[in-house]
C-alpha cells in the first residue's frame, strides 16, 4: 500500500520527521505528539497541503515535493491489521470543526500504546476520502519507504485568490 505525502523543499531530506506536527498542534494531535500525515492520493494530500499554505503570490509560493511512501505488507497471520479506519461516526461531533480539543485528543489510547502503524481519519476538506496517520513509536514505523520523490509544481489555476492575479 502506498500513501502520500506533500512536503516544502526545505523538508524533503526528513519526510518522516513528526518535528513539526510534535511543536504545533494538529487536528488529530495536541502539542508534544508527533504523528506523521498521509493521504491515500496525490490528489488529496494536494488539498491537504493546500489549506495549510500561506496565501502569498504565487510565485513566491514554496517548491514542493510529492513523496510517495510504501507501507509494509501486513502479515495476515492473526495480527491486527497495519491501519485501522475511522468513519466519521465513530469520531468526536466536532472533530471536523476548524478548532476541536476533542479530535486532537480522541487518539490518546492510540499515542500511548500504538497498536498499528496507522490510523484512517476522514478528510476535513473531501470527507469521502482518507488521510492516514502514521505512528512513529510503532515498530514498523523504521520500514517505510519512499519509493518516489517527484518535484511538483502547483498549477497557478489552483492558486486563484480575491483581488490577486493567478500569474502574480
Amino acid at each position: 500500500m502506498q500513501v502520500y505525502r506533500i512536503i516544502k523543499d526545505d523538508h524533503k531530506q526528513t519526510p518522516f520527521s513528526t518535528i513539526g506536527a510534535e511543536r504545533y498542534p494538529g487536528r488529530w494531535n495536541p502539542a508534544g505528539v508527533g504523528i506523521l500525515y498521509t493521504s491515500t492520493s496525490p490528489e488529496l494530500a494536494l488539498l491537504e497541503k493546500m489549506v495549510h499554505l500561506d496565501i502569498v503570490p504565487y510565485t513566491r509560493l514554496p517548491r514542493l515535493w510529492l513523496m510517495c511512501v510504501d507501507l509494509p505488507n501486513p502479515d495476515t497471520a492473526g495480527n491486527p491489521p497495519l491501519i485501522r479506519y475511522l468513519s466519521p461516526s465513530d469520531l468526536p461531533p466536532d472533530w471536523n470543526h476548524p478548532v476541536s480539543t476533542n479530535a486532537q485528543t480522541f487518539l490518546q489510547e492510540w499515542f500511548d500504546n500504538p497498536d498499528t502503524l496507522g490510523i484512517g481519519v476522514p478528510s476535513v476538506v473531501m470527507n469521502i476520502s482518507y488521510n492516514i496517520l502514521l505512528h512513529p513509536k510503532h515498530p514498523l514505523f523504521g520500514t517505510l519507504t519512499i519509493s518516489q520523490g517527484l518535484e511538483y509544481t502547483l498549477d497557478s489555476r489552483l492558486w486563484r485568490r480575491v483581488g490577486q492575479e493567478s500569474g502574480e
